[in-house]
């Protein structure tokens, strides 16, 4: 199997428990979501967490694109590339610290700008359609509850940075701990709160503290590395001049722009829809079809979070040229992703419904549009799989479509919507279509081209290599 016990039994286990508490969490949360707000309250609670996913595009692609230069620096790089990798790259893996602190400085001013910038376009625009779309509804509690969420995008915006250094330095057992210890820090304050009445105040209450316990666990982690420490303290008198942070900023920003439009396509595909419905449907009928999305959502990132804990190996592969394990990786962890996804939407179907509905028995979930929009989420974090391959590798091709694609969806839906009718089904199927129709098989087959694989031994690898990791020995064919 090569290389592939570069990421061991426990770092892939923490990293499932990591995106578990990360994305899980939503079904942890739901009983008492489900429980303390009303119909109305959910679907707002909903379009807030869409408006929280615009973190992703005003961090515009800079949280990827410096992981991936920490992760060159870290092994090795004594210069960074706009594209590619430097050729002689991982032959001396001596860190060059000032290259190192020049990154950490340049993302630090770049991540407050950014925060600032996001959070007053939430202040304004956001507040606007809240506004709106809650007018039955607000109150105090909401306004309150409104205020606590910006703070929170702010922090969560600004010290973005953090998880691409720890991803960069290869610490994803540590990253995905400290991503479980802040989910429970959010589900427990979460739940007290809304025991004691606090309602939609308290889920915002719980989202704030969830931001500022993975920034501060993470800031300590990243420091706490020995390596780093030596090498910051004997050149902490080196001085990084504005010109060398433009500089950096220049390369950075090369692939960086691209990294920002996926995330905008990635918002486009995943988040507006929940927007564009409350401004058609109801607030109850937003609810019903954003926690489909919110419980999918859920499924995909966890089965995908296995190529997430690969991403150290895929940078260090490529930087080293090592290209069977860029293979055999590569292949464990579409396997990985289709048996996890599989299984996610099964239980969805037949436990995860049913529970709903005792805990809410007014909020019908049409197991036909959620089987729906399965598919289409299947899709759509498939191709992630790949795109995010070639990202490790710096080369960014599937920006263009990715953008193109979702904002036609969306352009279909909307004039659906307005042209004959609202209903959730117009998303569901034009996204599935808009999807099969260019991404979801010329960047997989493109990969797997290049890596030579083909589904019959993306699935003999994947089998033997989940055997290795179970068993802790290989199967002999």
């Amino acid at each position: 199997m090569g290389r592939m016990d570069s990421l061991n039994k426990n770092t892939i286990i923490w990293n499932y428990i990591g995106t578990f508490f990360s994305m899980g969490l939503q079904f942890l949360l739901l009983p008492f979501l489900l429980f303390f707000l009303t119909a109305e309250e959910l679907g707002l609670w909903y379009v807030m967490l869409s408006f929280s996913n615009l973190s992703g595009i005003f961090s515009f692609g800079f949280t990827p694109a410096f992981a991936r230069n920490v992760a060159y620096c870290w092994n090795g790089a004594k210069q960074l590339k706009k594209s590619g990798k430097e050729r002689d790259v991982g032959k001396d893996e001596t860190i060059d610290f000032v290259l190192m602190k020049k990154i950490l400085i340049t993302s630090r001013f770049l991540y407050f700008l950014l925060a600032s910038l996001g959070v007053g376009f939430l202040a304004v625009f956001g507040t606007m359609h809240i506004w709106k779309i809650a007018a039955d509804v607000l109150n105090k509690t909401v306004v309150v509850s409104w205020i606590l969420f910006l703070i929170s995008v702010f922090l969560n915006i600004y010290y973005g940075y953090y998880s691409s250094y720890l991803i960069g330095i290869g610490k994803v057992k540590e990253a995905n701990q400290i991503i479980a210890i802040a989910a429970l820090g959010r589900l427990i304050v979460t739940a007290a709160m809304m025991f004691l009445g606090y309602g939609l105040m308290g889920a915002a209450s719980g989202y704030l503290i969830q931001g500022i316990l993975c920034r501060v666990l993470s800031s300590r982690e990243f420091y706490r590395d020995k390596r780093l420490k030596d090498g910051f303290a004997e050149f902490r008198m080196t001085r990084i001049h504005l010109r060398e942070i433009k500089e950096c900023f220049e390369i950075v920003w090369y692939n960086a722009w691209k990294d920002g439009v996926v995330s905008v396509a990635e918002y486009f595909s995943t988040q507006i829809n929940t927007i564009v419905c409350s401004s058609f449907l109801t607030l109850g009928e937003t609810a019903m079809f954003s926690l489909i999305v919110q419980l999918a959502a859920a499924v995909g990132k966890i089965s995908r979070s296995i190529h997430n804990a690969y991403t150290p190996v895929f940078q260090r592969a490529y930087i080293t040229g090592d290209w069977r394990t860029a293979r055999e990786s590569q292949a464990f962890c579409i396997f990985a992703y289709t048996i996890v996804y599989v299984a996610g939407i099964l239980t969805l179907q037949v436990i995860g419904i049913p529970l709903i509905r005792i805990f809410k028995p007014g909020l019908q979930i049409d197991r036909y549009a959620l089987s729906g929009y399965a598919i289409y989420q299947f899709m759509l974090s498939y191709r992630n799989c790949y795109g995010a391959y070639l990202s490790c590798t710096n080369r960014l091709w599937y920006w263009k479509s990715y953008l193109l694609t979702s904002m036609a969806t969306v352009a279909a839906y909307t004039a659906a919507f307005v042209l004959i009718g609202p209903s959730v089904w117009w998303v569901i199927v034009i996204s599935i279509i808009g999807e099969g129709l260019y991404n979801f098989w010329k960047w997989p087959g493109l990969v797997n081209q290049e890596l030579q694989l083909t589904w019959r031994n993306i699935m003999e690898t994947g089998f033997r290599a989940t055997q290795k990791l179970l068993t802790g020995k290989e199967r002999k064919s």
